[in-house]
Formats: structure tokens, sequence, C-alpha cells
């Protein structure tokens, strides 16, 4: 799943909760436990819209990207 989220971050497209099954993760509870585990890891971060505060966006943080790389040379 993370790896997935670091492409869609890397296309500079948005990845909202709604995303859940292109994640492949069958509801979104899992997928808000999932998020809320990487965000306790510092890996990635919930930003809230600007104009609608009921819209929320998951953003992989630069130690999300390190996090990654390390794991390419194992």
């Amino acid at each position: 799943m993370f790896s997935k989220l670091l492409d869609i971050d890397k296309n500079d497209e948005t990845i909202s909760f709604s995303d859940f099954e292109k994640l492949d993760f069958p509801n979104i509870n899992t997928f808000k436990t999932a998020i809320k585990g990487l965000e306790k890891l510092g890996l990635v971060t919930t930003v809230v819209d600007e104009n609608d505060s009921r819209r929320k966006s998951i953003q992989v943080l630069p130690k999300g990207y390190f996090f990654a790389y390390a794991l390419k040379d194992e």
C-alpha cells in the first residue's frame, strides 16, 4: 500500500480517503486505520482542504520518501 501511495504522490495526484479501493482496501475504515499508523510513524500526513473542511487528502512526507529509498537498498 505504501508504494502505491508513493506512486500516486510522485505523480502529483491527490490521494483522498475515497481512494481506498484503488489502494486495495476492502473498506474505508481499514484504510483510515492504516493511514493513522503511517501518520504515527511520520511517513504521511492528512491535510484538510482550505475551501472545504470536510475534504481531506493524504500527502507523503519527506521522511516517507527517505523510508522508501532505504527499503530499496535491502
